[in-house]
């Protein structure tokens, strides 16, 4: 109410920053439109989301050109979405009637390294740039933490905190879970390269039609030879040359990331995060295997990207405005494809270098997964609190931080160190009780015959006990579950019995 009621006294936008999308759309579906009505103001608040929330119209119409391409792709789930945004109002992934695969989505979402803004054909009817407009005209926006931390790495980029960038520009800012912000800004501005993210690149860019959404060279090079009947034969080697070194990165990515697994097993097979020491780094499989391998792996994944580049500058010496025409949307994608895979031979040279600064910790993450072993490389600060200070909260005119959570020990002291805060003469600070008596209104029950999670008899007790426990409460009772087959199960088996 205090953000409505100073944003439509002052004409000056406030911007609210969530963690979950529950608590998003509570703000946005229920709690603003009561507040607003309930003060007889028509505030304007709208719900911003992330660039690649979007359809791309440009990538869906290129979608449109394949259909002549893959006479049996119709019902395939990226015309599927096409047809869909010709008549949707918002175009955003949540709005589609089907959930579509992440692999499809990607395919057509915006990216901003895609994007080409005003000078694209589409970016009148754009769903990403009509959302932003409405957001310019808003008084109270409503995002999520990754959003909120997205626009500020690129006002950090780009020295901007005077125009709009994903946000438009706001110097008022309520920040609700408060808690998580160290968390999601240590790894927002972390440097990561994994296996799954180099396969997905390699994926794109692949040459077959075997698979279910063609890579970018197959395309290109289809479209070259069906819309282009005198297509030159060394623009056609390329694609050759391009096929060889896309092998030989799937072959040198497989073989570093397995290595990695093979180190992390002889470090500490029961770790899934592995933290860099020293020691490490003096290893002789990190000297003799590692280091070998993640430099023939840099090395290739340049090779590929400057044939990448190399194929770009034949093409634009064509010359032709038949070939721009039908190709450019392809052609970004993979100039695009292309950066990537030089971004992440830096990231892999700059992680093999080790430690250079005690401000900066390197680790290896290793999980297994349905699908196989998943290995990350990743190097953070783990000290955020000057980044915090000096780009977002010194650039504010006013930040509210709020939590259940965010004191400890009745005091924000850790929060204010953590966050840069310890010094900054300018913070309030209050700290609201809760109004639950607990004394009066909750009792804390361990039962101590219980068997261990693990043991085939746990389930069986656990709702036994729980059946237990709603009945002498009278049904009061708020029962959490640390995964979805277990709520369903107790459901399930409790559901009649309960009732009667």
């Amino acid at each position: 109410i205090p953000a409505i009621l100073w944003a439509e006294e002052h004409d000056e936008r406030v911007v609210i920053s969530t963690n979950t999308i529950a608590l998003q759309e509570q703000l946005i579906y229920k709690d603003i439109p009561l507040a607003i009505k309930t003060l007889g103001l028509e505030t304007k608040y709208v719900l911003a989301k992330g660039m690649s929330n979007y359809a791309c119209l440009r990538r869906l119409d290129g979608v449109t050109q394949q259909r002549s391409l893959f006479a049996d792709g119709s019902e395939d789930e990226l015309f599927k979405i096409h047809d869909w945004a010709r008549t949707s109002a918002e175009g955003t992934r949540t709005s589609l009637p089907f959930l579509p695969t992440s692999a499809a989505w990607e395919q057509v979402c915006v990216q901003s390294e895609l994007c080409d803004g005003p000078k694209c054909a589409f970016f009148n009817q754009c769903f990403f740039f009509r959302a932003k407009l409405e957001a310019q005209n808003a008084k109270i926006i409503v995002v999520n933490h990754h959003l909120l931390f997205a626009d500020l790495a690129l006002r950090i980029e780009a020295n901007n905190f005077s125009q709009s960038a994903l946000l438009p520009l706001y110097k008022r800012l309520i920040i609700d879970e408060a808690h998580h912000i160290e968390d999601i800004a240590t790894e927002y501005f972390a440097s990561k390269v994994s296996r799954l993210e180099l396969m997905k690149i390699i994926s794109f860019l692949g040459l077959e039609f075997t698979e279910r959404f063609p890579g970018r060279l197959g395309l290109l090079r289809q479209k070259l030879i069906f819309e282009l009947k005198n297509t030159r034969q060394d623009i056609l080697h390329f694609f050759e040359e391009l096929s060889s070194q896309r092998k030989s990165t799937q072959f040198l990515t497989d073989e570093l990331f397995d290595s990695i697994g093979t180190f992390c097993t002889l470090i500490g097979p029961s770790e899934q995060k592995l933290r860099l020491l020293e020691h490490h780094l003096t290893h002789p499989y990190w000297i003799n295997t590692l280091l070998v391998r993640s430099e023939a792996l840099c090395a290739q994944l340049i090779n590929f990207s400057m044939t990448l580049l190399q194929l770009e500058n034949t093409l634009v010496e064509c010359k032709s405005d038949t070939l721009d025409e039908q190709t450019k949307t392809l052609r970004l994608e993979i100039k695009a494809l292309g950066v990537r895979l030089s971004l992440a031979a830096e990231k892999i040279r700059n992680f093999f270098k080790g430690p250079s600064s005690k401000e900066i910790v390197f680790w290896i993450q290793h999980e297994m997964r349905a699908t196989g072993p998943e290995i990350q490389l990743v190097s953070a600060q783990p000290d955020v609190s000057e980044l915090l200070r000096k780009n977002l909260f010194d650039k504010m005119a006013t930040t509210v931080l709020c939590s259940a959570t965010l004191a400890t020990n009745k005091s924000f002291s850790f929060a204010r160190r953590r966050l840069g805060l310890h010094d900054h003469a300018t913070t309030d600070e209050k700290i609201h009780p809760s109004p639950f008596d607990y004394k009066k209104q909750s009792l804390i029950g361990v039962p101590i015959d219980m068997p261990f999670p693990d043991s085939t008899e746990f389930s069986t007790s656990c709702i036994k006990a729980i059946k237990e426990l709603v009945i002498a409460s009278q049904g009061n009772a708020f029962v959490l579950f640390t995964s979805y087959d277990a709520l369903k199960t107790v459901f399930e088996t409790l559901l009649a019995p309960l009732q009667e």
